[in-house]
Order: structure tokens, then sequence, then C-alpha cells
């Protein structure tokens, strides 16, 4: 019996470790089972694996925060700047936004929100809805991210932003703003010109609601197929306050904002010229201050140093302008002369005041564009502006100019629903009213360069 018992436990054993010889097959490696559960897990993961290879860009950073309808984005790659121009990881904004890129050769292709478009490598243009457009600044494409500037990436996607001074945050939406634009088929057979009156990076525009303001301006005029033309004070100074800003060198959240709305206002028809290089003199601020008189840089080397370095300064933030207006028509003729060797056009009377038509410069190219019509003194003299314009006649040129701050108490920002960035633009502003009489005289507002033709 003992041994009947002993067999019996030898022959269970072997079983046992026959049993445990058996192969099994083998289990899947953890992650081919993430993969096989969740299929979206590979794009994440592979994006993810994409940021942690970027090795970064040659420029500065900054810690500038995004929100997109009403959500922080959370950006895992930085932010960088060039000359207060924000370069923005394209590649992650459009993925965590609910976006997707496709590489197809020379060429990406982007779909969001129900919409798709395309980026030409090769040619530095996009091709969305709104049509070709060719880049501020060419895209950077370094270890598989992209990275654009921020107007590109706003205009692209047509945005809307609203910019948080203190906490260095912008806010970006949709557009629900999408005005039926005028068309150059709708202008009227009337030439009229309109320029915008000391743009510059201080005094009314050192808010960042005015700087909204004044994008919304742009927008307006765009929407009604108006070409205009802005006055630009390349270097704001202030010497009571100690400031001095050169856009070109110093770099701070208000100069990028600024920049972004002179570059928004040029995609929006905007004309730039140069209005002097500083608009002041001495211990004067911006603006208010003279800068060529019979008495001020009145040598030929003075006038040269304060062009040239307008031209400069704008060149250098790569800015586009084609006129020049010396602040408070102060130039006399002998610098007139000297500044005539550097524009095609001069945006002021030749000889006087009482100019009523275009006249060419000494050196037979510059053309003098004179504003006949004046300026609007005030809100509470638009009224005299209207009259203006109704008895104008044939033989005078129908050229004003404007200064966009009497426009600003007719524009109410609002936070509306996820703290949409809207306004009210009232219609009784002068703006609106100047504009309604030119188009019921039959004159559109056109570009300076048409005077040529």
């Amino acid at each position: 019996m003992k041994r009947i018992f002993t067999v019996l436990v030898f022959v269970a054993l072997l079983m046992v470790m026959l049993g445990g010889c058996k192969e099994k097959a083998p289990e899947k490696p953890f992650t081919d089972k993430i993969l096989e559960d969740n299929p979206k897990e590979t794009k994440e993961t592979k994006e993810k694996s994409k940021l942690e290879k970027f090795t970064g860009l040659a420029l500065e950073k900054d810690d500038i925060k995004f929100k997109f309808e009403g959500k922080n984005l959370n950006l895992d790659l930085p932010i960088y700047y060039e000359k207060n121009r924000y370069y923005i990881p394209f590649t992650e904004i459009i993925e965590k936004i609910g976006g997707s890129i496709e590489e197809q050769s020379s060429k990406f292709k982007i779909s969001i929100n129900n919409v798709e478009f395309s980026i030409d490598k090769d040619t530095n243009t996009y091709n969305s809805p709104k049509g070709l457009r060719k880049f501020k600044k060419p895209m950077i494409i370094k270890d598989e991210v992209i990275y654009v500037t921020f107007i590109d990436f706003i205009d692209m996607l047509n945005l809307r932003t609203r910019w948080f001074q203190k906490s260095k945050t912008i806010v970006l939406y949709w557009n629900k703003e999408n005005p039926n634009i005028q068309t150059v088929e709708n202008r009227r057979t009337n030439k009229a010109f309109l320029r915008l009156e000391d743009i510059a990076a201080g005094g009314i525009y050192e808010n960042t609601e005015n700087l909204e303001k004044l994008r919304i301006l742009s927008d307006f005029l765009r929407s009604k197929g108006a070409i205009y033309h802005m006055a630009w004070v390349p270097r704001y100074v202030e010497p009571p306050r100690k400031i001095d800003l050169d856009l070109s060198r110093e770099y701070s959240f208000y100069a990028s904002e600024f920049l972004f709305t002179l570059d928004y206002c040029i995609n929006r028809n905007a004309i730039v010229g140069l209005h002097g290089y500083t608009h002041q003199q001495g211990n004067e601020a911006s603006v208010v201050g003279w800068e060529f008189t019979d008495k001020l840089n009145a040598n030929e080397k003075a006038v040269r140093d304060r062009v040239e370095s307008s031209i400069k300064l704008a060149k250098d933030l790569d800015i586009p302008f084609k006129f020049f207006e010396s602040p408070h028509y102060g130039a006399r003729l002998g610098q007139k002369k000297i500044i005539e060797e550097y524009f095609d056009y001069i945006y002021e009377y030749h000889y006087g005041p009482n100019e009523t038509r275009p006249s060419l410069g000494d050196n037979k190219r510059t053309l003098y564009v004179p504003t006949p019509l004046d300026y609007v003194h005030g809100v509470d003299k638009t009224d005299r502006m209207l009259q203006k314009i109704n008895s104008i006649s044939s033989s005078t040129l129908a050229s004003m100019f404007y200064h966009p701050g009497l426009e600003f108490e007719f524009i109410k920002l609002t936070s509306g629903e996820n703290e949409y960035p809207g306004f009210e633009y009232l219609s009784n502003s002068p703006l609106h009213r100047i504009l309604d009489t030119f188009e019921k005289k039959g004159y559109s507002f056109r570009s300076i360069e048409e005077l040529r033709n």
C-alpha cells in the first residue's frame, strides 16, 4: 500500500512538471495594447515625441500666455520674438485647438474648424478661404516643428485677439465679425484720399484698449473697400517721462502689440508713410513737437540724418512705406528738395497751403499730394468737414487727414459669451459720416499711387 501511494505521488508530480513546461502564448507588449485599445494615442505619442526632440531657435524667448476660446493653451514649446514680432509654435497650437497638419512634398495641408488650407514652403505663401497670401516673415521649420509670426497666424486662421498687458496674455477666438467687404469693382468713379494722422507707439496709443480700437477702425475701412494711408512716427520720444522707444531695438509686450497693430492695418489696405523720424525736437514730446522748420534741422546733414534714420528703422522692422510727411507740414523748400531724393511721394503741399492739386517736385519725379480739405478739428467740427466735402469742386483734390483718436469714443469694447472680445461701433461717428458723405457724392478712398494714372 505504501509503495502504491509513493507511485501515485510521483505520477502527480510528473504531471505538474510536464504541465509547467507547456509553451504559453506570448503576451502582447504593453504599448501594443495601448495602440490597439486607443488608436488616437499613436498620433498624440508621435506629436509628443516630435516636441521633445525640438532643440530650440536662435531667438529670444518670453513667457507669453495664450488662451483660445476662453481656455488656457498651456503650450509646451516656447514663444520667441524678433524685433517685437512673436514667433509661435504653429505645429503645437494647431494640434491643441483640434486641427491637423499633413506634409505633402513641399506643402503642408492644414484642416481645422471645418476649413482646409495649404502652406507652400518654397514660395512662403498660404492658400486659405481668403485667397493666396504671402507670409509677413518666412516660417521657420526645425526638428519637424513649424514656427510662424503671430500676425501671420491670426490672419491665416481669421482669429480675433485681445491683449492683456499686465498678465502678458493674448486671448484668441474664431472671428465672428465677417462683414461683406466691398471690392475694387464696387468703388465709385471719383477718387478721394484719406490719411490717418500721428500713429505712434506712445501718446494716445500707449494703452492696449486704443490699439484694439485702431484695429477695429481699420477693419471698418477695409469693409468699405477703402484704401487709406497712415502717417507713422517711427520713433516715439517723450523726454519728460524718459521715454525713447525704437521698436527695432527695444522689446516689450506693449511694443509687440503696437507693431502687431501696424502689421494688422497694413494687411487691411493701409499704406504706411514716414511722419518725420521722432516728430519732435529737444525736450518736446513726439507728435506734439516740430522737427523741420527754417530753424530746426535746417542744414543738409541734419535733414539727411533724420530722413535716413526713419528709413532705416522702417526697413529694420520690415514695414513697407510709400511716402513722407514732415511734422506739421513744417519742412521748407530747401529741406523738401533733399527729402525728394528719398521718396516718390511727399504727402503735403509743395509751395503753400492753398494748393488744390498734386504737383511734381524739383526732381520731376516726386509727387506732392496736398490735403485741401484739411482735417477734422474736433468731433463737434465734423459738420464743417461734411460741408467742405459737399461743396468740393471737380478741380480740387478730395484729400484730407484724420486723427483716429476722435473716433475712439464711438467704439465700445465688450466682453461677450466666453469672454469673446466684441465691440460696438456707433454709426454716428465722424468717420462713418465722412465716408457716407463721400459715397453719396460718388467718391471712394484710393491710393495716392493712382494719382499718376
